[in-house]
Parts: C-alpha cells; structure tokens; sequence
C-alpha cells in the first residue's frame, strides 16, 4: 500500500520476480510503481533495466538470456531516480566512468 512512498530492495530475486510482482500487487502495490533491475551493481559490468511492478516480470524474461551476474531489484521512488536525473541531465553523462582498476579501492 505504502510502496509509492518508502524504497524496497529485493537481493538475488530474478528467479523469483514474478512472485515477487504478484505478492506485491495482491498486497495492493500500484502496478504503476517503479522499479528498477540491476545486474552486476557497483561493477563495470553494470547494467540497469527501468520498469513497473506490472512490466519488470516481461522485462526480466526479455533479458534473462544475457543475464549473468547477480541481479537485485529496486522498488519505489528511487527506482525511478535515474530517469530524473536524464531529464536533468539533458544528454550529458550523469555516471563518471571508472578508470582506476578496483585493486585500488
């Protein structure tokens, strides 16, 4: 019910999202409710897939194929964070790239 208004992390959940999904609409979710699926975060391999509660399960099955690091999923407001940030950004690079190996860290 609140999921509009606080964040949720789901770890390790791919193979789960379609429950996850279905639990948080039949607990009242807004199928509206951003959320965000991310592989191989902090990473250089990092990538990040935008959606709702209603569209992550397609956009997890689209990608499942060329998915192979650990994935989590982010639910709620922050979740749609990274396309404020675009819209701000008016094209330009909004994420530095790393140029230093990780060693050093």
């Amino acid at each position: 019910r609140d999921a509009g208004k606080q964040t949720a992390v789901f770890y390790m959940g791919f193979k789960s999202v379609e429950s996850i999904c279905k639990r948080l609409r039949d607990e009242g979710a807004p199928e509206e409710t951003p959320m965000a699926m991310i592989e191989s975060a902090t990473t250089s391999n990092e990538r990040a897939f935008y959606g709702t509660v209603a569209s992550m399960p397609a956009l997890a099955r689209k990608h499942e194929a060329e998915i192979s690091g650990p994935v989590l999923f982010l639910l709620g407001p922050t979740a749609a964070f990274p396309a404020h940030l675009e819209k701000l950004s008016a094209g330009r690079p909004w994420k530095r790239a790393r140029t230093g190996s990780c060693d050093a860290c």
